[in-house]
């Protein structure tokens, strides 16, 4: 459907900045341009994972604006800003559109093995600060990222970091002020 909007010049009127996405190169798939990637990256977005559906045509948003020298720097700052005002003109409900902006300003995270624990727990803490089930829906967005970069859907070592994810909080560790058992009082 949206391949056939944009075929037909009616992505445009809807959202300029999805429409800008045709023709701007992206050197992940041979042939591809970011629209390309854009649409790969939605079919790959889990039917289960309503918001995730929502964020992936949204999450590089922000190339166009931000495309230069063959780098888009900054794109998920500048795709914040426009996915948020993008879910403004739809009206959508609040807690969707925050929920979706800051998958679209975090979704350039980059995992290390290097690591060290304390480090997953503050990604934890940054990205659980979005709600409940935000983890889960960072990692899928994610995932289709990649499959619409061309790559498998674990690249980046999601796998390992969901791993270091599942072992800290299985242990039960204190991710902020609120978690402990004492306060104040």
């Amino acid at each position: 459907g949206l391949r056939l909007m944009s075929d037909t010049d009616l992505l445009a009127p809807i959202s300029p900045d999805l429409a800008a996405q045709r023709g701007i190169p992206q050197n992940k798939a041979a042939g591809e341009d970011l629209w390309d990637h854009t649409l790969r990256s939605i079919d790959a977005a889990p039917a289960s994972r309503p918001i995730v559906r929502l964020a992936a045509p949204l999450h590089d948003i922000g190339k166009p604006a931000t495309f230069a020298d063959g780098h888009f720097l900054g794109h998920e700052t500048v795709g914040a800003d426009l996915a948020g005002a993008f879910l403004d003109r739809l009206r959508s409900p609040r807690s969707v559109r925050a929920r979706v902006v800051e998958l679209v300003r975090n979704h350039m995270f980059s995992y290390e093995p290097g690591w060290s624990d304390a480090a997953v727990r503050r990604f934890i803490a940054k990205i659980g600060k979005l709600g409940e089930g935000a983890l889960g829906e960072l990692l899928a967005l994610r995932e289709a990222d990649n499959i619409g970069s061309g790559l498998p859907a674990e690249a980046g070592r999601l796998d390992e970091l969901r791993a270091r994810i599942a072992t800290e909080l299985a242990a039960e560790v204190v991710l902020d002020r609120r978690g402990l058992a004492i306060d104040g009082q």
